[in-house]
């Protein structure tokens, strides 16, 4: 930047210098003009055919310079009264006729001499508008390439921001989660109510297979928008069957895995459970006879048991408790 700063004040120094030289020489001619017609005007006996040439000249020369009197209204307004003035001398003092071809002659050199000098000061106001251009060209060139490496900085940053975004987003695609399920529950294999028949041996109520209303919590990890792998821990087990609820609720344990479809905050689940139970020991089931009112109630703990597992299939909808993470919302303008 100082070294833009100095390039600026050094051209505009010289511009201004260079405009003053060509304004300066301008007032020069037009100054030395008006003194002479002054002096001719109160020394009318002075006045000869070369005075007379000399002034004409100037004259031409200060009306020649167009792009100076189309600035300068006032310099012009200066031109053309001592072009009048001067047309009003030669009238009071008649100058000596000069032979015709040295007239014509010299004529054409004032002509020539005129063009080249005015052809010189139009040069030099076309050089400064050239050469301020440049200089404007060359100060678009370093604001230009300053933009450039800013657009570079912010698109490195913005590329940054995108890709911590990305990361963060992936949390809502990917990741664990936990919530609770509602559904159906068809098992197989549940425990059994015993009883003691007419004979005295243990007999088995109800059917092994049946479907209640389960309510479970769950724990899922999503591979995908909307897939996902799920633990399934049943809470409560509606039934009218004590005997065959399970659940925390029922201090019955089960675990099921399964798998989930996602649907906003919903999940659609399929899911297989298996429940161990205790069941009594077969060679009792087998014709032992045993003491008891007969067609009473016989609970499975009062004689040694065996482990059973029960298996059973749910289907129902859960909904999802996701830890949303705060997204960035300071993005780069």
């Amino acid at each position: 930047m100082p070294r833009i700063l100095t390039g600026f004040i050094l051209f505009h120094f010289h511009t201004l210098l260079l405009a003053q030289a060509t304004t300066d020489s301008l007032q020069k001619i037009l100054k030395r003009t008006e003194a002479k017609i002054s002096f001719y005007y109160e020394q009318p006996k002075s006045f000869s055919t070369l005075a007379a040439m000399s002034i004409y000249k100037d004259l031409e020369i200060l009306k020649s310079v167009y792009a100076y009197k189309n600035e300068n209204k006032g310099y012009h307004k200066k031109v053309a009264s001592l072009d009048s003035t001067f047309g009003r001398l030669l009238v009071l003092n008649p100058v000596k006729i000069i032979p015709p071809d040295t007239q014509n002659l010299a004529i054409q050199i004032e002509k020539l001499f005129k063009r080249r000098e005015a052809e010189i000061i139009g040069l030099k106001i076309e050089n400064q508008t050239l050469r301020k251009q440049n200089y404007l060209l060359r100060m678009d060139t370093v604001r230009l390439c300053q933009k450039y490496r800013n657009v570079k900085e912010n698109e490195l940053r913005w590329k940054t921001e995108n890709k911590n975004l990305i990361q963060k987003l992936k949390l809502y695609e990917h990741g664990t989660y936990w919530g609770l399920s509602l559904g159906f529950n068809y098992f197989f294999n549940n425990p059994p109510s015993y009883y003691l028949k007419p004979d005295s041996t243990i007999g088995i109520l109800g059917s092994p297979n049946g479907i209640s209303f389960l309510i479970s919590g769950i724990i899922g990890y999503k591979f995908h928008d909307r897939h996902s792998f799920i633990f399934n821990l049943p809470l409560g087990d509606f039934t009218t069957n004590s005997a065959t609820a399970i659940g925390l609720f029922n201090q019955k344990l089960a675990g099921g895995l399964g798998y989930g479809y996602h649907i906003s905050g919903v999940s659609i689940i399929a899911i297989i459970n298996i429940s161990p139970f205790q069941k009594i020991a077969p060679e009792l089931l087998e014709g032992k006879k045993i003491e008891g009112d007969i067609y009473s109630r016989i609970e499975a703990n009062d004689y040694p048991t065996t482990t059973a597992y029960s298996p059973s299939f749910t289907i129902g909808m859960s909904y999802n408790f996701i830890r949303k993470p705060l997204l960035n919302t300071n993005l780069p303008e």
